[in-house]
């Protein structure tokens, strides 16, 4: 299944885990500061289908190497995915991210 476009009935999960997802798909962003619109789009729509396809009060766990202030562009849209957005860092000197949404 593509994440952008999922198969599965609305309110199907209560959790959905992304290990690397997102970040194939900014993987050909050359610049971390300017996103192209396309890439944008890429993650919007993947992070539409999965507010879909979770149930209310589930989480959406994302594990990813790109730091918050990279990465809250994407996610921290409560209003558009209806969801709660906590941060944690993981790891001692190199760290990865756990994003950590709780839709409502």
């Amino acid at each position: 299944d593509d994440v952008r476009q999922m198969q599965f009935p609305d309110a199907s999960f209560d959790v959905v885990i992304d290990k690397g997802t997102m970040d194939a798909l900014l993987c050909e962003q050359r610049d971390k500061w300017e996103v192209d619109q396309h890439l944008y789009d890429e993650a919007h729509r993947m992070c539409s289908e999965v507010s879909r396809v979770l149930n209310p009060g589930g989480y959406f766990i994302k594990i990813s190497f790109g730091q918050p202030h990279f990465r809250k562009r994407f996610l921290d849209k409560p209003d558009m995915y209806g969801w709660d957005l906590t941060v944690r860092t993981i790891g001692d000197g190199f760290h990865y991210y756990v994003y950590i949404m709780k839709k409502r």
